[in-house]
């Protein structure tokens, strides 16, 4: 893993609310490392949204299914 001062891993934010949920980071380099530009190589960060669903998607289940045996 690439990691200098830490400053890019301890940026991360996020939100979630009972509709959706988001992570962001505004560091200002993190959508360098996102995206990749000229001798700087591709970091993905971030799943992309498919990856993202196959994640959260058993999250949520397991929630909705233990709610509904309150």
């Amino acid at each position: 893993m690439l990691r200098d001062t830490g400053r890019l891993r301890g940026a991360f934010q996020h939100l979630a609310t009972q509709k959706y949920g988001s992570v962001v980071n505004r560091v200002d380099y993190s959508k360098l490392h996102e995206e990749g530009k000229n001798r700087i190589p591709q970091r993905k960060i971030f799943p992309t949204i498919e990856q993202a669903r196959e994640i959260v998607t058993p999250v949520y289940q397991k929630y909705v299914d233990s709610a509904a045996k309150l």
